[in-house]
């Protein structure tokens, strides 16, 4: 998938390390998180609560409501950044990004923009 994109090696392994190590090292955080959100909404926790009832720790991941809550969870509470070296000169909206600066994108803006997610895209 990440190949057929243009993606290299060595991007695709800097890629799955950051996941591996980010869902490591935030997964507690985002755990409570979690269970922050589905406490704070009682009619979403019953839901939640049927969907699981009886399951086994692997068969959670086949739960598409915790699927979903856990997503929105991220979606909401974290922030993602892409790093990249600037490879020409290149004009971005009247601003110079010049060759070899290091250029990042911060994926909090459109994970909380209205016109994307509504007109309360935290809730």
């Amino acid at each position: 998938m990440y190949e057929a994109a243009g993606y290299g090696r060595e991007e695709i392994g800097g890629k799955v390390a950051l996941v591996v190590f980010g869902y490591t090292t935030d997964m507690p955080y985002t755990a409570f998180l979690l269970c922050f959100h589905l406490f704070s909404r009682p009619e979403l926790l019953e839901k939640v609560r049927e969907k699981v009832k009886g399951k086994e720790v692997e068969g959670l991941q086949d739960c598409r409501l915790m699927k979903a809550a856990w997503l929105e969870t991220l979606r909401v509470c974290t922030s993602a950044h892409s790093v990249r070296e600037v490879v020409s000169d290149t004009v971005v909206d009247g601003f110079l990004f010049k060759k070899g600066a290091m250029v990042m994108g911060v994926s909090r803006t459109p994970q909380t923009a209205p016109e994307m997610w509504g007109a309360e895209p935290e809730k």
